[in-house]
């Protein structure tokens, strides 16, 4: 998988402080993104359910988070 830092344009990093500071997390936190997104959806419902949020706040961006999980599940990314 592509690193976001490595698009075009974009800052050379030393790879030896990559290695140290990213190792293969990046790999790893595609593991945890169902879960984040699953976590953050239900924070979100709480925190419309104690009306802190409203729903017109809300509802955009659902789609996005469900569009996010649909390509984890395909391995899109």
């Amino acid at each position: 998988m592509k690193k976001i830092w490595s698009k075009k344009g974009a800052m050379q990093i030393n790879q030896a402080v990559e290695n140290y500071t990213v190792g293969i997390d990046y790999l790893l936190d595609l593991d945890l993104l169902p879960y984040d997104l699953k976590g953050t959806m239900a924070h979100a419902k709480m925190l419309h359910k104690i009306k802190y949020l409203i729903a017109k706040n809300l509802k955009p961006y659902w789609p996005v988070l469900n569009e996010i999980l649909s390509l984890w599940e395909k391995r899109k990314i």
